[in-house]
């Protein structure tokens, strides 16, 4: 039975198979007998949204992030992430990533990935991951090369999970807020961003 409201999966690794490294491929793999039909469906976003169909859900919120060391991703990742969202972008929301030992201006790279100023990826939020990324979760306190990380109003996902940075429009800051209400309800804490006043 499929419940009577609207099911959104916020954290799916749809994600670019021929980038991964062999060794976290086979990890991933051990013991799934369904290991071709998940890579089929994260090639095919036509295929994708007869997953979801069949299975009720009405958005899917695609994680991706780089991790070049550990993983095999690539900044070719957050491209994927943008192509595959494209044919449904009302209901595939793609996000990218950063590694900031990578990039040498981490805010303009912030502006590419997200399409301010109306160019770059478009995507829809960004996540990090410290862990592989080598870097601790709260270094950008004390790295000024990081803090673009957080000056955008994006969602930021760790995989600590301490925070939910929600971005808003302020007018849409009453419908931000209630998401994060909703999410402090399951003890995600969660906080809006709101652009600054001018």
């Amino acid at each position: 039975m499929r419940p009577d409201y609207p099911v959104i999966d916020a954290h799916v690794h749809i994600m670019p198979w021929e980038q991964v490294r062999p060794d976290a491929a086979a990890r991933m793999a051990a013991g799934r007998k369904d290991f071709d039909e998940i890579q089929a469906i994260c090639r095919d976003p036509y295929r994708l949204m007869a997953h979801m169909d069949e299975r009720g859900i009405e958005k899917l919120v695609m994680i991706n992030y780089v991790t070049p060391d550990v993983v095999g991703f690539t900044e070719a990742a957050n491209v994927f992430s943008a192509n595959m969202a494209r044919p449904y972008p009302d209901r595939l929301i793609p996000f990218g990533g950063i590694d900031p030992r990578r990039v040498k201006d981490v805010a303009a790279e912030m502006d590419h990935l997200l399409g301010n100023s109306g160019r770059g990826l478009r995507l829809r939020g960004i996540k990090i991951h410290p862990p592989h990324q080598f870097f601790r979760a709260n270094a950008y306190l004390n790295d000024p090369d990081l803090r673009g990380l957080f000056a955008r109003a994006v969602p930021v996902q760790q995989s600590a999970g301490q925070l939910f940075r929600l971005q808003a429009p302020v007018g849409e800051e009453a419908r931000a807020r209630a998401i994060c209400a909703s999410l402090a309800r399951q003890s995600q804490p969660c906080v809006v961003v709101l652009p600054p006043s001018r």
